[in-house]
């Protein structure tokens, strides 16, 4: 039985690894998902014994906690499209401990993955936080609850908004670069 209370360090799937690196509970999870590829959009964004994820298209945000996260893993492995901002050097990291992965091993999806980290700041930079990033293509950050939960929601939202305006063709960061004054205004 797994605990809802775990450290970072303490998988989330306990047993012998049989999917992805991922146990029983996750296979069980796939399997009450379907078999095929959703056509989900997601957003996510890890933290400590917590998972939250937010659908693009209905702009619903779920944080999945403790044995929760394993549903949380199948519906992000299954998902069309994975965003995250700084996903490959933390969020997917993170993802393949709570599956029981090891050596940093990051977790392995279906879909495309979009880093908006890379997508802004290239990956041969590190450029610039979540929160500053956002904060040159916007006035300023929305409100949100101070809590843990609330800040996880707050990153899934703006990383979101800056996956839309790059769909679009209107973040001002790409690669490192300033394109303002390219015709790429917002």
């Amino acid at each position: 039985m797994v605990s809802s209370k775990i450290s970072h360090h303490e998988p989330i799937c306990q047993g012998t690894p049989i999917l992805l690196g991922c146990t029983l509970a996750l296979t069980l999870a796939l399997t009450a998902l379907g078999r095929g590829r959703m056509k989900e959009v997601l957003v996510i964004d890890t933290g400590e014994n917590l998972c939250g994820v937010y659908a693009v298209a209905d702009r619903q945000y779920t944080p999945y906690r403790g044995a929760q996260i394993a549903a949380a893993i199948a519906r992000i492995q299954r998902a069309a499209v994975v965003v995250t901002y700084n996903g490959k050097r933390f969020d997917f990291v993170m993802l393949g401990r709570y599956c029981g992965l090891e050596n940093d091993e990051l977790l392995t999806i279906d879909g495309e993955h979009v880093d908006m980290r890379e997508v802004c700041w290239s990956d041969r930079i590190f450029g610039s936080s979540l929160a500053n990033t956002y904060l040159r293509h916007f006035d300023e950050l929305p409100p949100f609850e101070d809590s843990h939960e609330g800040s996880n929601r707050l990153d899934c939202e703006l990383t979101c908004a800056l996956y839309e305006l790059w769909k679009q063709g209107k973040l001002l960061v790409i690669d490192g670069h300033e394109v303002r004054g390219l015709g790429v205004e917002p």
